[in-house]
């Protein structure tokens, strides 16, 4: 039974992607020593358990420690969370940045962020970042929209807004070339 496990354990734990934690793994290893060194110190020990949250997380395959790590890493560019106690900071007057901690961001960002081919749509921005196919898709839903709301209209004023279409926007225009094409299949 308790080999089964063990073993069930180790097939998962070489499935995972590991370069995808690297950052995260460092950061860990990085606050652990920073609260060693200096007697487990309060300042850390935050990052250091949202840190193992989140490797936690990865271990379960669950896609939210990426973001989450994330903004822990955001929170320690401007010195909010702090992860260690040696730091190369940049900054004008009061507004510092932790020059580790945008290098553990950026490092994250780019290795989270690698697709595997152009489709791939699960990627780190992929909510920021809008595809050609769900571009086509909202245009598609919008000229809908105003095909739905021109069904009444007559033929004149659907001219009207094609002759207009400096002042209406390319889906109405779209959406009245298609109601007069229905027109003239009537």
């Amino acid at each position: 039974m308790k080999n089964k496990i063990i073993e069930n354990i180790k097939s998962k734990l070489l499935i995972l992607d590991w370069e995808k934690a690297i950052v995260l793994i460092l950061s860990i290893l990085m606050s652990a020593y920073s609260n060693y060194v200096n007697w487990i110190f309060l300042e850390y020990l935050p990052f250091l358990i949202i840190s193992v949250i989140c490797l936690i997380l990865f271990i379960f395959n669950k896609k939210v420690w990426v973001y989450i790590f994330s903004i822990l890493l955001v929170l320690n560019v401007f010195d909010i969370l702090a992860f260690n106690f040696y730091s190369i900071y940049f900054g004008i007057n009061s507004l510092s940045i932790n020059i580790i901690a945008v290098s553990f961001l950026l490092i994250h960002i780019s290795l989270n962020n690698i697709r595997k081919n152009k489709s791939d749509v699960g990627t780190y921005f992929s909510t920021l970042h809008k595809s050609e196919k769900t571009k086509k898709d909202e245009y598609q839903v919008k000229v809908e929209r105003f095909e739905f709301k021109y069904r009444d209209k007559s033929r004149n004023e659907l001219q009207d807004i094609i002759e207009n279409k400096d002042i209406m926007t390319k889906e109405a225009v779209q959406a009245a070339l298609n109601q007069l094409d229905n027109f003239d299949t009537i």
